[in-house]
């Protein structure tokens, strides 16, 4: 059974869910703070509920760039295309 992680990364807080069988599970809202990459949220979250995901989707309220980047306005949060599995 495939798990996806679905993250909506807004301007306050990162949430997190989790889709298997087409329904989403298992949320979770993290408040930003400076030391909150989006990594280690991902690692948080699959720690707190000791579950890995096939794949990811993001939505993040950023401007894409053409390098394949999205940055926050005024928060720690950096986005890039093909980073690094987990």
């Amino acid at each position: 059974m495939a798990i996806t992680l679905i993250a909506d990364i807004g301007g306050t807080n990162i949430r997190f869910g989790l889709l298997k069988r087409n329904a989403i599970s298992n949320f979770k809202l993290y408040p930003h703070e400076p030391t909150l990459t989006l990594e280690r949220a991902i690692r948080r979250y699959f720690g707190e509920f000791g579950i890995k995901a096939d794949s990811l989707v993001i939505g993040a309220a950023g401007e894409l760039s053409q390098k394949g980047k999205i940055s926050l306005i005024e928060k720690y949060i950096l986005i890039q295309k093909n980073q690094k599995k987990m």
